[in-house]
């Protein structure tokens, strides 16, 4: 009995655990979206600075770079989530069924570990820059760790999207042994 009880103590802790996880990819992609229309915004003010005033500005083309990288690693996870990332489909095309669950599965793992790897050492990059006191040197001197810290961060909630979407792989492969039917590719 007590045995019962801890296993759902542990399914109720891992199901919030998977919920905080989706609602901070879900905040992560809104703000993302906002940043697309700050970057809209700012390259609006820079043309018509430059070439309405004849005054370009020093701040603009380093805010939209930075703000560029934010909005590309905030917005990964819920891209793997979504599946949005790029595919080579050519051989999955030609397989269906529990071997094609099973292939994403073992691609959704590889992914994770590629995302892994780029976390750590991305995490090593940003624990150097705030140890030595780095900073960026452009027309903006700001402290290296502020552009370069979202790398990592969204590299972690990468990997663990990767990792769940392979769990849901093969959770459908499991369903397709069992049903002996053949499933076709869905959104994760």
């Amino acid at each position: 009995m007590e045995e019962r009880v801890e296993n759902n103590r542990l399914i109720r802790a891992g199901t919030l655990l998977l919920k905080i996880h989706d609602r901070i990819i879900n905040a992560f992609v809104h703000i993302a979206c906002w940043m697309t229309f700050a970057v809209t915004l700012g390259v609006g003010y820079e043309v018509a600075s430059r070439y309405f005033f004849n005054r370009p500005t020093v701040w603009a083309v380093d805010f939209m770079d930075y703000t560029m990288l934010y909005m590309t690693f905030l917005a990964a996870a819920y891209l793997a989530r979504e599946g949005g990332h790029v595919n080579l489909t050519y051989l999955l095309d030609h397989i269906h069924g529990r071997r094609l669950q099973v292939t994403q599965a073992v691609n959704n793992y590889v992914c994770a570990l590629v995302s892994a790897f780029i976390f750590y050492y991305t995490a090593g990059d940003t624990w150097d820059a705030v140890v030595n006191g780095l900073t960026v040197n452009r027309a903006l001197e700001i402290p290296k760790y502020y552009v370069i810290g979202v790398i990592p961060l969204g590299m972690f909630f990468v990997c663990i999207q990767f990792i769940r979407n392979g769990f849901a792989c093969l959770a459908k492969s499991r369903e397709c042994a069992q049903e002996g039917t053949t499933h076709t590719t869905e959104s994760l």
